[in-house]
């Protein structure tokens, strides 16, 4: 059963547009007043969120561009995709919102129909050059305002070559509308890597201790976006109930600590599997989907027929029904080059030692272009919630060219073996994560 807070948060989002005066008085007083703010919510942290959970972060003006929002959806599922295929059955997790923002400072500079190809992936290929901005502004205070109650930390930067600079346009544009930090470094140096390591550290809490095994002169710039989430759900999982079951892996079968609850949920099933969502608390509109396909379908047959659509689908479908979950504790790390899975998307030029066309980020006339595009990724899930993080790179080179170019009845889901799992913000519609979940 929900806690008391659920309640009073449950009966709050009802009070929304009722008009009683009575209603609306308590309501400010109960948002207001400290002392009775979630203090049952808060205890269950292990540790005080950095952020501050009195302060009510404001969604933005403008919601994001439903093309933007398709956009990222489609190339996060394309790269999990993509990379499922390389390593089969093996567990995989991928923040989809952090590469779009790790390529979005990358847009900002980029030219010709290396411009083109980037927009039109990331969605952004309708917005003029002043537009753009603004639209990646809106991207992040979406982002922001979805987590409220819970910790969502996002963070950008740029390190510079000390033997380049920056265009003064180019780091007013990412500082602005990404809230991207320029820092001048020796590369030929040791101790930049270590720098830019402990930096991607504490912007993960400690959960990606590095993203640079090293650093060389011909590097010129790096591009690195840090995303760090610390969800509790709205209903905890109750520790007591928390019994062992036998997980059917891959390649053996093993008991695993299995995680109980009977509550009402947002449940889809049809002939292919089953799908069930876990809210967070508070006001946040962040939530996980966990997807079981049938033991016909399998992981990975599931995952070769994702499509473009199918995280907006998903959002469409769900019914609410009473039901029993059975879900398994675990955690996962990975770590994956990206390049052939944004070339899958439809990014090529980029890449390209010769056609590379990103003229509006240096002051030297050196061309440049993306030598390479890796991602580190975690993902934990408890009886209390969940804990994510994730730390894309982008690593611009100069390219080989003199100049660059231009009510239902209850349902019961045992999860078992080899899963699917997605947490967005329902009312973007915006993945941060997705797994693959092979082994526990």
């Amino acid at each position: 059963m929900p806690r008391q807070w659920d309640k009073l948060i449950q009966w709050f989002r009802r009070s929304d547009t009722d008009p009683t005066p009575e209603v609306a008085v308590k309501r400010q007083q109960w948002v207001r007043d400290p002392d009775n703010r979630y203090n049952s919510y808060r205890s269950r942290l292990s540790e005080p969120p950095r952020i501050d959970p009195q302060t009510v972060i404001p969604p933005p003006k403008r919601a994001v561009h439903p093309d933007m929002v398709a956009a990222s959806s489609s190339l996060g599922l394309t790269l999990h995709r993509h990379l499922a295929r390389k390593a089969p059955e093996e567990n995989l997790v991928v923040s989809p919102v952090s590469v779009n923002l790790a390529l979005a400072m990358a847009v900002l500079g980029a030219t010709g129909e290396t411009r083109e190809e980037l927009t039109r992936v990331l969605g952004t290929e309708r917005f003029p050059a002043d537009e753009l901005e603004g639209r990646y502004a809106d991207l992040l205070q979406t982002l922001r305002s979805s987590a409220q109650e819970q910790e969502l930390r996002i963070a950008n930067s740029v390190w510079l070559n000390e033997s380049c600079q920056l265009l003064p346009e180019y780091e007013r544009s990412v500082t602005d509308c990404l809230n991207a930090k320029a820092t001048s470094l020796p590369f030929s140096d040791a101790q930049s890597v270590q720098q830019i390591n402990r930096w991607v550290e504490e912007q993960t809490n400690g959960k990606i201790g590095s993203i640079l095994d090293s650093l060389s002169e011909q590097q010129l710039l790096i591009l690195i976006n840090c995303v760090y989430f610390k969800g509790l759900w709205d209903e905890p999982f109750e520790k007591e109930r928390t019994k062992d079951r036998i997980f059917h892996g891959v390649a053996r079968k093993r008991q695993r600590p299995f995680m109980h609850m009977r509550s009402g949920f947002d449940y889809l099933e049809d002939a292919d599997g089953q799908a069930v969502c876990l809210k967070y608390g508070g006001f946040s509109s962040l939530q996980m989907w966990i997807f079981l396909p049938t033991r016909n379908m399998g992981l990975q047959r599931f995952l070769d027929n994702l499509k473009p659509s199918f995280w907006a689908d998903v959002q469409r479908q769900y019914r609410h029904r009473p039901g029993t979950l059975a879900l398994p504790r675990f955690k996962m790390e990975c770590s994956n080059d990206l390049i052939s899975g944004l070339q899958a998307a439809g990014i090529r030029r980029a890449f390209d030692q010769v056609r590379g066309e990103f003229a509006e980020m240096l002051a030297a006339p050196e061309p440049l272009y993306i030598s390479a595009v890796k991602q580190k990724a975690y993902l934990e899930v408890t009886e209390e919630g969940t804990e994510a993080a994730a730390a894309t790179y982008v690593e611009m080179m100069p390219t080989m060219a003199m100049r660059p170019e231009r009510p239902p009845k209850p349902f019961e889901m045992i999860v078992d073996r080899p899963f699917f799992v997605a947490v967005g913000d329902k009312s973007s519609g915006l993945l941060l994560f997705t797994a693959s979940v092979w082994e526990v």
